[in-house]
């Protein structure tokens, strides 16, 4: 959906989001990282050249955007610093454990089945202090009776959104903190996403 404070291009919008997480995600250089929904690509080009990432994992469904990716990330993909894999977010759970720095997913979350088990498989993953950072969607109230109720409900279908993942803020806190993960930091940024995508689309 993009970050659209000062972007007036979607594709300057999808890399200030992407940017957002990169500055959340990656403390310092030579991370190991886990990328689910890498796109074509873009981000990846991002944490390697603005971020100093060492070596990225990225794990997408879509075959056409894995392959686009694969021609884009040609040299690091031959330097053993990009490996992408035509899979969904719940493979994960067979990645080796306490090896990675930082897992992101950009703008792609909530569209997670069983979202619950890849955050438990991402915590397994990570090194000791190591972070998931990712954007994601979260609703305070959501429409129980009558027509609007109706058009929630066919609006997450044609999102290809499970309804159980519209939590609100605190609910989302909490499970994480459930999960095991030790800090958990919710930060707002919907002022500068919907409107921008909004008016993009319309």
């Amino acid at each position: 959906m993009g970050y659209w404070e000062t972007a007036t291009t979607y594709p300057q919008a999808a890399r200030e989001l992407a940017a957002l997480v990169g500055k959340e995600a990656f403390g310092g250089s030579g991370f190991s990282v886990v990328d689910v929904g890498f796109g074509c690509g873009d981000q990846i080009l991002l944490w390697l050249d603005e971020f100093a990432v060492q070596e990225v994992h990225g794990i997408n469904l879509s075959p056409i955007q894995v392959e686009v990716a694969a021609q884009r990330l040609r040299r690091p993909i031959q330097q053993g610093r990009v490996r992408l894999d035509l899979e969904s977010h719940g493979y994960v759970g067979q990645l080796p454990n306490e090896y990675y720095d930082a897992v992101v997913a950009v703008d792609c979350a909530y569209h997670f089945e069983n979202r619950e088990l890849f955050f438990e498989a991402v915590l397994s993953k990570l090194k000791p202090g190591g972070r998931l950072v990712l954007t994601d969607f979260s609703v305070e109230k959501v429409p129980t009776k009558g027509l609007k109720q109706k058009l929630w409900k066919r609006m997450l279908t044609l999102c290809s959104i499970p309804p159980n993942n519209m939590e609100s803020k605190s609910k989302y806190q909490k499970r994480l903190y459930e999960t095991g993960f030790e800090r958990v930091d919710l930060i707002a940024i919907e002022e500068h996403v919907f409107s921008g995508f909004i008016s993009f689309v319309a």
